[in-house]
């Protein structure tokens, strides 16, 4: 008779046994309340702002049921039913991970019957939230990966995404983690789903969920401040971090915060990115069960649930080392807390970004409207990894294309034109106005350049910049007449003042642009005759950007004369001096050329 194995019941989460199970000791429970008292200083909630964030989720919900019930009733689905078509939002990412701030989106999704379709959301609900008086910004993007509404509602950023189930019904008995749902869903829902699945089965895998909110918390906070937290630039986003975060309370499960804050650290910086990071095993039916689509990543973070996706699948060869640069600066200081020579708030130190490069891109976009500005912005944004790819791949000499991880936005109010075309350019006037002409709504982006010690004298940058112009400018809402794009390559020297003393202020925060901007737009059309004049500063050339009166301008054409180029920028002062840099390529075809120590390749000093 042979004998039998019976396999040993596990008792523990994730797919190895942990590392230590060692409980809190007195100093590890110490060291947790002072990380608390940390994480409470940075990321301040009121009770009033949580009951403000609730109002627009009960808004929402009474908006989209109402919405649900209108559509039936016009399909001409008996009106028994279409009174209990109902209709569900459920939010998840960090508002049902329980990590949300005041500077936090809320990502919800909207789950209707079978008689709406994606069509009918994606026009008739926008609709209906365009004429909704506290909502100020709607852009639907249904041609994503994951169609999203993205608005801003009194306020606050919500992102909507929608699942068509095939049931009559839609309420609260509807189980939305059954798999058998999955069944009948098109792959736009499931993926569209899958975002409040991934949030729920995060929870349900960690050991201790006030320990992972804690040290999530804390992480966040610091990968913002060290700016590293972008998923659309190339960084880990909020899902990838809350991940890595659960991960590490699995090996740790009866750990103290402080202890699992600590081994985060060292867990990130030493772990083989060769083999994913994962919280449970994937199931072989999955389509990335032994993929190879996994190993070409970088640094493979899968998400829980099924159908698995990489949650890193953004990150760059600069973006990885520039994490893993971080990881270890954090790594040594928590080494140092332990030993009693530093605190939790040495580790959100801001980064020095803007100090430790020489060689910096500068893309400043801009437009007349806070709505326009928002989708415009938005666009721009999601081009910048594809331009970091390029400049990856320009030359050897390249070591590291590091994007800063979110834009810097402002609304400059102006008192004349020439102010507004100064705007477009960076140009902050020293004083703000009561009653301006016109307002100017910028977002400047920055990727920094770091060359290697035996890099070329020269490096034209001109190509992938244009190409990325050129796709940028191709999108089907672009409009030369109320849209700006200036990029400026600047030496470190040339970086903004506000901007330098990054490393020893809170940090440069991006705002969200609130209804108020977008009623106050009115006071910048008044007439037609201003219109025009707007339209012809944000078409224009740009004006000087900093106080040495040098404007620096490439991707000129060929063609172009001194005499059109005098005619064009003499309305915004007198032209003193034209010089012109050439770089031959190929059969004597004349191109602008760009030095990483230089500027832009065409240079005009004017008097101030």
């Amino acid at each position: 008779m042979s004998r039998q194995f019976f396999p040993t019941k596990r008792t523990y989460l994730g797919v190895s046994e942990p590392l230590s199970t060692a409980l809190p000791t007195a100093a590890d429970k110490a060291s947790t309340e002072a990380l608390q008292r940390t994480v409470d200083k940075w990321m301040v909630v009121t009770k009033e702002e949580d009951a403000k964030r609730d109002q627009i989720l009960n808004r929402l919900e009474a908006l989209f049921r109402e919405f649900v019930r209108e559509i039936c009733v016009r399909k001409k689905v008996d009106e028994g039913l279409a009174n209990e078509a109902g209709g569900r939002i459920e939010p998840f990412g960090s508002y049902l991970l329980g990590v949300d701030d005041r500077d936090s989106d809320i990502d919800v999704v909207c789950v209707g019957p079978k008689f709406v379709t994606r069509e009918d959301f994606f026009t008739g609900f926008v609709d209906v939230l365009n004429r909704e008086p506290e909502v100020s910004v709607v852009v639907a993007v249904v041609d994503a990966f994951v169609p999203v509404v993205n608005l801003v509602f009194s306020g606050i950023e919500v992102d909507l995404v929608y699942v068509r189930v095939l049931h009559a019904k839609v309420d609260e008995s509807l189980d939305l983690f059954d798999g058998s749902l999955l069944e009948h869903l098109d792959e736009r829902c499931i993926r569209s789903l899958n975002g409040l699945r991934v949030s729920e089965e995060i929870l349900s895998l960690v050991p201790d969920v006030s320990t992972f909110q804690l040290v999530l918390k804390y992480v966040k906070i610091w990968a913002k401040r060290r700016a590293v937290y972008s998923n659309i630039v190339g960084f880990l986003g909020g899902v990838a971090w809350a991940i890595a975060v659960a991960r590490v309370c699995q090996l740790y499960p009866n750990a103290a915060a402080s202890v699992v804050a600590t081994k985060f650290f060292s867990t990130l910086f030493n772990w083989d990115w060769s083999q994913p990071l994962i919280l449970k095993h994937i199931k072989e039916h999955d389509p990335l069960y032994n993929s190879y689509e996994v190993r070409r990543h970088l640094m493979p973070i899968l998400t829980p649930s099924y159908p698995c996706m990489c949650a890193t699948h953004n990150v760059t060869s600069s973006t990885f080392q520039t994490t893993l640069t971080e990881l270890k600066r954090a790594l040594l200081i928590t080494e140092m807390i332990s030993l009693g020579s530093a605190t939790w708030s040495d580790v959100l130190d801001p980064s020095d970004y803007f100090e430790k490069y020489k060689h910096y891109i500068q893309i400043i976009v801009s437009s007349n409207s806070a709505a326009l500005q928002f989708k415009w912005s938005g666009l721009v944004e999601s081009r910048i990894r594809p331009l970091v790819l390029k400049l990856e791949m320009l030359s050897e000499s390249v070591e590291l294309v590091q994007p800063f991880s979110k834009s810097i936005d402002r609304a400059v109010a102006c008192k004349t034109m020439e102010e507004a075309a100064a705007a477009c350019t960076g140009s902050v006037p020293e004083m703000d106005y009561i009653n301006p002409i016109t307002t100017i709504y910028t977002s400047t982006f920055y990727i920094a350049l770091q060359f290697g010690s035996s890099s070329e004298k020269s490096l034209n940058l001109s190509l992938p910049i244009q190409e990325f112009v050129d796709r940028v400018k191709g999108w089907d809402g672009f409009d030369m007449n109320s849209m700006g794009l200036v990029i400026h390559n600047l030496n470190s020297s040339e970086i903004p003042q506000n901007l330098l003393g990054e490393s020893k202020s809170k940090g440069v925060k991006s705002t969200a642009i609130s209804k108020q901007d977008v009623t106050n737009e009115s006071t910048s059309n008044m007439n037609g005759e201003e219109h025009e004049d707007k339209r012809q500063c944000l078409d224009s050339p740009p004006a000087p950007a900093h106080p040495s009166g040098v404007l620096f301008i490439g991707g000129l054409d060929v063609t172009i004369t001194e005499f059109r180029l005098k005619k064009i920028f003499e309305k915004f002062g007198q032209i003193t001096k034209f010089e012109y840099h050439w770089h031959k390529v190929g059969r004597e075809q004349v191109t602008p050329k760009v030095q990483p120590s230089s500027s832009f390749p065409m240079k005009i000093q004017a008097l101030p």
